[in-house]
């Protein structure tokens, strides 16, 4: 299996007929800005920010297997904040297969580069995961 491309962007819109994707808002920094009071007790800003994460595979070896994804959100410390399953299904006619994970929230904990790590490992096998990072920039600025 190889991995093509993997974005983070707004939305994404499929094109019934060709089947052809556009990414709307193809986001690599994030800023944000609020109040200091605004923190949960943990220290962890959550924030409702609705986004996609678009990832392209490419490989004869992926037709027809069951996937389990884990979708991590790693801060710039590499320390794990959040974390998320599910499993998908490449048709057996695909050898190119478009993933599309859609997130709502987001938890961060400072400013620097955050990692939103794919981790594909086929459904009863013991073969190596497969892993993508995919990097996103975030400045935060707390207002006093």
């Amino acid at each position: 299996m190889k991995v093509l491309s993997s974005l983070i962007c707004q939305t994404s819109i499929q094109d019934e007929a060709t089947k052809n994707v556009s990414l709307i808002n193809v986001i690599d920094q994030l800023n944000v800005s609020l109040d200091n009071n605004t923190r949960s007790e943990d220290g962890l800003l959550r924030l409702p920010f609705f986004f996609e994460l678009v990832t392209h595979l490419h490989g004869d070896d992926i037709r027809g297997k069951k996937y389990q994804i884990v979708i991590e959100t790693r801060d710039p410390e590499d320390i794990l904040l959040n974390s998320n399953t599910h499993e998908v299904l490449v048709p057996s006619d695909k050898k190119r297969f478009r993933l599309t994970m859609k997130v709502a929230g987001i938890t961060l904990s400072k400013s620097g580069t955050y990692v939103l790590r794919l981790i594909l490992t086929e459904s009863g096998s013991k073969s190596e995961s497969v892993i993508i990072d995919t990097p996103l920039d975030v400045i935060i600025d707390i207002k006093k």
